[in-house]
């Protein structure tokens, strides 16, 4: 029988750069005014289990106390806007648990080749409403992947086509079809073509002629990005007693664990 499972180095390293874009991605949230914390046991951190881990309930990595928004996080080794995907199981779907509402965080990291765990964030943190990926989902304005080997567990991912800067730079212009970034110090114009599988998608600047861009940061996409959120107002303990009242499992284990860490009033018979 053919090992479909990564090895033990593959699995610590995924595992690593995953937790390692959780970290940034709360403190990143933190920054800009959010309360998170990490709703998914273990998101913060890699551990390789040598026996079966049971999963309960799949869940985005993060929720905010205060607003009660839900953020999956994605550590990656590169600039791409990719999430794993089944096509037979819609338990394992890329958005399965995840609202409209929830949004995904994009990080990239540079990994050294030896040691996994010793990582060096090497982008802007990127926001992306899970409402817009199913939107270019469901429009056909993705690519679905099939896994190099059989190491990597035969999984599948889905891949919404984006452009990044490779260098901090700035924006000098913009084409109907073309971005040029200008390296900072100056350097060979960077030249990003916005029409892709032979013009049946389009990526759309997510960027401005005069902004100043880091290396690694996506300046071009099928989905709208964000380097920066506003906080909402607050919720109220109500917000999170209507959640607990989901058939969603998924709803009422994050107003679950949102209520035992903020505190609750009347919550405490429908808990």
């Amino acid at each position: 029988m053919a090992n479909n499972f990564k090895s033990d180095d593959s699995f610590l390293r995924k595992l690593a750069v995953g937790a390692a874009g959780t970290n940034v991605t709360i403190g990143r949230l933190k920054a800009m005014g959010f309360n998170p914390i990490e709703l998914e046991r273990g998101s913060t951190g890699f551990k390789i289990w040598k026996k079966i881990k049971i999963k309960r309930v799949r869940v985005p990595d993060i929720i905010c106390l205060n607003t009660g928004l839900r953020f999956e996080s994605r550590g990656k080794t590169k600039p791409e806007i990719s999430m794993s995907h089944s096509l037979n199981d819609p338990k394992r779907a890329w958005d399965a648990g995840m609202r409209d509402d929830d949004l995904v965080s994009i990080v990239v990291f540079q990994q050294n080749d030896d040691s996994p765990v010793d990582l060096k964030q090497a982008s802007p943190v990127h926001f992306i409403s899970v409402e817009e990926m199913r939107k270019a989902f469901m429009a056909g304005q993705v690519s679905i992947t099939q896994p190099k080997g059989v190491e990597e567990g035969s999984e599948i991912r889905v891949m919404w086509m984006c452009a990044a800067a490779k260098q901090k730079a700035v924006v000098s212009e913009i084409e109907p079809n073309k971005i040029y970034l200008t390296p900072i110090p100056t350097a060979r114009r960077q030249l990003i073509k916005l029409s892709r599988s032979k013009g049946k998608i389009t990526l759309v600047p997510q960027v401005k002629a005069g902004d100043t861009v880091e290396s690694n940061q996506i300046v071009a996409a099928v989905v709208p990005i964000f380097t920066t959120l506003t906080c909402p107002p607050s919720v109220k303990e109500s917000y999170f007693i209507e959640k607990l009242t989901s058939v969603n499992l998924s709803e009422r284990y994050a107003a679950a664990k949102a209520l035992r860490y903020r505190g609750y009033t009347t919550a405490k018979p429908i808990l």
